[in-house]
């Protein structure tokens, strides 16, 4: 019995945690720009992508490979929990992701979302991510 609640108290604290951090966490305030359909000469949106640790050991990490995505909450020691993973065709710099939902519904932190759109900017993946009502547009570096 003090196994689970010890389990209980500790999924408590991320789920805080990762609260905490979409408050803080670095965003961005403009929208994506509009473009044209990508030529075959057009830069791979593959790569690893992270965004910006925010102070207490909270932050994002991503990988894009073959038209996959998949996005993590990284916390605290080793814990990690999903929160996108999806596949995508690259058509421009903007595309929109089908969701893999039975992989995000067994994640704590799992969107909610059958699909999400994401855009390329250089080398930052972008894209909007709401908790409690507040929308913010998060910013992952490659």
């Amino acid at each position: 019995m003090e196994r689970i609640d010890l389990l209980h108290i500790r999924i408590i604290a991320l789920v805080m945690s990762v609260i905490i951090a979409l408050v803080i966490i670095s965003a961005c305030s403009t929208a994506p720009a509009e473009s044209s359909d990508v030529t075959a000469d057009a830069p791979s949106t593959d790569g690893f992508y992270t965004s910006v640790e925010n102070g207490n050991g909270i932050y994002l990490e991503a990988v894009v490979e073959d038209g996959q995505i998949e996005i993590d909450w990284y916390l605290e020691g080793d814990d990690s929990a999903l929160y996108w993973k999806g596949s995508f065709e690259v058509t421009n710099d903007k595309v929109i992701s089908e969701g893999d939902t039975a992989a995000m519904d067994a994640s704590i932190m799992g969107s909610g979302s059958d699909t999400k759109e994401f855009w390329f900017e250089g080398d930052e993946l972008c894209f909007e991510l709401t908790a409690l009502g507040h929308t913010q547009t998060i910013r992952m570096e490659r």
